[in-house]
């Protein structure tokens, strides 16, 4: 929501610009910083040196997170990943936030749109008729690619365990197998690579071959059962 022709609660200047709810601005004429506080369902504008763009209150400068509300007072710059006061527009290094978020986003379209694609190609080309699925999942590559081999270490598929036998953290890649009454089941995981605030995550589950009677879905549900119980929430694509 937006609204036009405020006045400064400093010296009273009209704003001519439109104010966002949430978005940290400074006055023309004072040169206040200035916010309509995210929670505040009224147009109010507050005012003052570090403000929060949540509750409005204003902290000391040191501050990272809200004396009144505890929400984050500090973003990270897109191009060289300094911390710095949510209402400014440059880094202390000088990069435009708008500009380099717009350029960190466009990058992550573009490797989304060739990573995808090989990934598959590469996980259809496993034998056994092999089950993909695909999802996309926030967070580090670091805390993703560990997890994922933690909870497959500590994933029993009836009385049997499986067990990573590869990865490989620079290329995003989890292969585990585990042996029964029914063959071999092997998992494997790839992890989009990269600084990327959303990742994608493709998981397969391949070589049925069958000594007793099995399912026809029971690969599908080798994969849910590991999804579910993930220490994070990954989403189908």
């Amino acid at each position: 929501m937006e609204i036009s022709n405020l006045n400064c609660p400093k010296c009273g200047a009209n704003i001519p610009e439109q104010v966002k709810r949430g978005k940290i601005f400074n006055c023309g004429h004072c040169d206040s910083t200035l916010v309509w506080p995210e929670k505040q369902p009224t147009v109010t504008l507050r005012y003052g040196l570090h403000l929060c763009p949540d509750c409005g209150a204003d902290n000391q400068l040191a501050r990272g997170f809200c004396r009144n509300c505890g929400v984050s007072l500090t973003k990270a710059c897109p191009k060289c990943r300094d911390n710095f006061y949510v209402g400014d527009n440059f880094c202390p290094n000088g990069h435009d936030f708008v500009k380099e978020q717009q350029n960190f986003e466009r990058e992550q379209r573009r490797q989304e749109t060739l990573w995808l694609p090989l990934t598959l190609q590469k996980a259809s080309e496993v034998r056994g008729s092999p089950e993909i699925r695909s999802y996309t999942v926030s967070g580090q590559f670091e805390q993703v690619f560990e997890s994922i081999i933690q909870s497959i270490n500590g994933y029993s598929w009836g009385i049997n365990r499986f067990k990573v036998r590869k990865s490989d953290a620079n290329v995003g890649y989890i292969m585990a197998c585990v042996t029964g009454k029914i063959g071999d089941i092997e998992i494997r995981a790839y992890i989009q690579p990269g600084d990327l605030t959303e990742r994608i995550v493709v998981l397969t589950c391949a070589r049925d071959f069958p000594t007793l009677p099995i399912p026809p879905d029971w690969k599908k549900q080798v994969i849910d059962k590991l999804v579910a119980q993930l220490p994070f929430s990954l989403h189908t694509r």
